[in-house]
């Protein structure tokens, strides 16, 4: 049986290597040589850790329809608005410009994924809904970013590292998650909270996705990430890049979530 398209799955059309990372980032990044260090947690296998070839590594799970057509073109957008970040200067996203990057935040964490082998912790229908909108859902993901300061490796100080990223189903990560009641509920019942978090130079991004249209989600109040965070998506007023604190005030990306506090959909209002 052919290979399905891992975002639209179709199996009727060529399956093709698709660059992890774009190659765009040569002109912010010209000098990347070191592979970039990732990580993904299952709840089969465990936190799995490996190093990989950034600007060069692919994956083949993606039909030349989704990569010559609707993703060639997000990363055509993202390019000018994404890249002088990654450099760490200074940007003005209105709510246009928050889309288009929330839409590259959203394509690149299912993409990376793939780099592991460890069995596919993320669901098809997450990958079926960024299909269907060419980018983030509106009512099934939330989206920040940050400023990451320090680019050095802490394992090399000499060196920087420039890529790192991480996957995760958030309330597994964490047992002590605190969910309200509902919440807790959707999760017992098979309701599923992913979470991807990547760095490439200076740009930071966290993206939530799950299957409960409306969930409410932010940084909790009075925490360092309310201050290390810009939400991004759902796309609002204009807001400034980079943030007051950097993400390394955040500690460890992999734990990130727990910064996070998540609420029920607001009931609808009934009518007179």
């Amino acid at each position: 049986m052919p290979n399905a398209c891992r975002f639209c799955g179709a199996t009727n059309r060529q399956i093709t290597n698709e660059h992890i990372w774009p190659d765009w980032l040569r002109d912010y990044l010209p000098a990347v040589r070191q592979p970039g260090h990732s990580e993904r947690w299952s709840s089969a296998a465990g936190r799995d850790r490996w190093r990989q070839p950034i600007l060069t590594a692919k994956v083949r799970v993606v039909c030349d329809g989704c990569n010559n057509g609707w993703m060639s073109q997000l990363e055509e957008a993202a390019k000018p608005i994404v890249g002088p970040m990654v450099v760490g200067q200074a940007v003005e996203l209105d709510a246009t410009a928050q889309q288009i990057v929330a839409n590259w935040v959203a394509l690149k964490g299912l993409v990376a994924v793939h780099t592991s082998n460890v069995e596919q912790p993320i669901p098809e229908p997450h990958y079926r809904r960024v299909h269907a909108f060419e980018g983030a859902p509106p009512n099934t993901m939330r989206v920040w970013i940050g400023r990451r300061w320090n680019l050095t490796d802490p394992n090399r100080p000499s060196r920087a590292q420039l890529f790192e990223s991480h996957f995760m189903p958030v309330t597994n990560v964490f047992p002590g998650f605190p969910l309200p009641p509902d919440l807790e509920r959707y999760r017992s019942e098979g309701g599923v909270f992913n979470a991807t978090v990547f760095r490439v130079g200076h740009f930071f991004a966290l993206a939530l996705q799950h299957d409960w249209p409306g969930l409410r989600a932010r940084p909790k109040l009075g925490s360092a990430a309310a201050d290390a965070l810009l939400p991004i998506w759902p796309a609002g007023r204009t807001i400034q890049w980079p943030p007051p604190r950097p993400v390394e005030d955040l500690g460890d990306p992999h734990k990130v979530t727990r910064f996070l506090q998540l609420a029920p959909p607001l009931a609808p209002v009934s009518g007179p």
